[in-house]
């Protein structure tokens, strides 16, 4: 193994087994929270349900629609912070278990920096699929009659005469299948660190967008080989109840692989992905010309200006004394 080429792997675990008992113990405080999250909306809902009398799954319906938008927030700005904890481990700076909620005191751009992040993933993907469709509408010009009769006038037909209709829809569908994964893979990990830059540089959406892309510009190929081994671990472990015939076997290894997924894979990769952020970042920041030095440098806020002002005032203050004594001698 190149140890300079998987520097982000190596550094990334050192920074992940080094603080392991603390990042346990936060990721157990989540679980928590987010168990007496959902034990509160359960009664919340069973209350609903009582005072209305209404059916359990029209309940559960409109119920889960605030749910899953409501998620669509939690997620980044606690994955933003969760990461922002490993790049203040790297660094050895001060932090705490409030370190992980750090994505809330920048609500909106996380939130917006993660929406654009996904609609240019989305349509960068889809980019990539453009010629491999344009070319095979191209080469089955003469079936699209054929498919869109099929689509349009019979879409119950449980059979559909692929072979008839489409002679080339095995190759199209692998084609597609690897095009998806290959362009998943190429923009997902280009755009990898779009939350974390939000909340460690406190950038707006596109900044962020831009300083993301920036710093994983040339390194795409080595972020993703850095996180293959945790990927490799995760599919092997998921694959292994499907080789066992035992009910109590599977079940077993069900609740490791979950023990696991929370207390050890998902804390590593992210551990993995601030590592590679860190150094990425210092490197780029490195070779900043003036006119963006001062663009991505973290700002002061209020309280450490003030602060400051405070310092230098009580610092004048002592030198003007000084003087004072020095001119009484005199």
């Amino acid at each position: 193994m190149n140890n300079k080429f998987f520097s982000f792997f190596r550094e990334g675990s050192l920074n992940f087994w080094r603080n392991f008992p603390r990042i346990a113990l936060y990721n157990l405080l989540l679980i928590l929270i987010g168990l007496a999250f959902l034990i509160a909306g359960t009664i919340f809902a069973a209350i609903l349900l009582l005072a209305r009398e209404s059916n359990i799954f029209s309940l559960m319906q409109r119920f889960s629609a605030p749910l899953r938008i409501l998620q669509g927030f939690l997620l980044p700005l606690l994955l933003a912070g969760y990461q922002y904890l490993f790049v203040q481990l790297l660094r050895k700076e001060s932090s705490s278990f409030k370190t992980i909620f750090a994505g809330f005191r920048h609500f909106w751009s996380v939130v917006l920096t993660n929406y654009f992040a996904q609609a240019i993933i989305y349509a960068g993907i889809f980019l990539f699929l453009l010629p491999l469709l344009m070319i095979t509408l191209i080469s089955q010009a003469g079936e699209i009659p054929s498919i869109l009769n099929f689509i349009f006038f019979e879409p119950y037909s449980p059979d559909w005469p692929l072979k008839d209709v489409f002679p080339a829809a095995h190759v199209f569908l692998i084609l597609i299948l690897l095009t998806l994964l290959f362009a998943g893979i190429y923009w997902g990990f280009k755009l990898l660190f779009t939350e974390l830059a939000a909340v460690d540089r406190k950038l707006n959406p596109a900044d962020a967008i831009y300083y993301a892309v920036n710093i994983s510009r040339g390194n795409i190929f080595k972020i993703f080989l850095n996180q293959l081994p945790i990927l490799i671990i995760t599919l092997s472990i998921i694959l292994i109840p499907l080789f066992t015939l035992n009910k109590h076997i599977a079940s077993l290894t069900a609740l490791i692989w979950v023990f696991l997924f929370l207390f050890v894979l998902t804390p590593w990769s992210n551990s993995i992905i601030a590592a590679a952020y860190v150094s990425l970042s210092d490197e780029f920041d490195e070779n900043l010309s003036e006119e963006y030095l001062e663009r991505f440098t973290v700002k002061t806020n209020s309280r450490n200006e003030d602060d400051n002002k405070d310092n230098d005032n009580e610092d004048n203050n002592e030198n003007e004394n000084e003087n004072e004594d020095k001119n009484e001698k005199e």
